[in-house]
């Protein structure tokens, strides 16, 4: 399957090169799977995509308005409109027929996907942000307001810096 060419996660997709966002390559490097983007100037690689999004928000919402309108009721919290979600995935969404195919999406899953998916790694990634700065000439680089030191020798350089949410936390608490 290909990926659309998010910039989130694909920064420039060439024929013979593709740029991925980091911290995306990052996530698939821990969950174990291949990032495969479109090609440039070839929309019929994410024609699937996109009609799977399409066919989700025009057939939920139809079905959805209906048993509202059958069953008399409101919806009114988030949690009403998830197990209304969860139903129509298990009653329409993974039952119908696939054009083109002529099998369901829960068929495929069960005959080919299922037998060859991992397990999923015993931790949780942790969401990763990238950026540079330019070493000052102290030893220091500033990260979202806070100085941190560096070796003397990269005065004057550009570094790449990687922060996560740890990251993050521990700057908050050091704070107060």
């Amino acid at each position: 399957m290909y990926l659309d060419n998010l910039k989130a996660g694909v920064i420039r997709s060439t024929i013979d090169n593709d740029m991925i966002n980091r911290s995306y390559q990052e996530l698939a490097e821990h969950y174990g799977f291949i990032i495969s983007p479109c090609l440039p100037r070839t929309p019929e690689h994410k024609g699937g995509v996109e009609s799977d999004v399409k066919y989700s928000k025009q057939n939920f919402l139809s079905y959805f308005l209906a048993k509202q309108k059958e069953m008399g009721i409101e919806i009114s919290t988030i949690k009403d409109l998830s197990e209304s979600l969860n139903v129509w995935d298990k009653e329409v969404a993974d039952v119908h027929l696939i054009h083109g195919i002529g099998r369901s999406p829960l068929d495929l899953f069960k005959s080919e996907e299922e037998k060859v998916l991992k397990p999923l790694p015993k931790t949780r990634w942790e969401p990763t942000s990238w950026s540079q700065s330019v070493v000052r000439k102290e030893w220091r680089i500033m990260v979202n307001s806070a100085y941190y030191s560096v070796p003397f020798r990269l005065i004057g350089e550009t570094v790449d810096i990687c922060t996560t949410i740890k990251t993050e936390t521990k700057k908050e608490q050091e704070h107060f």
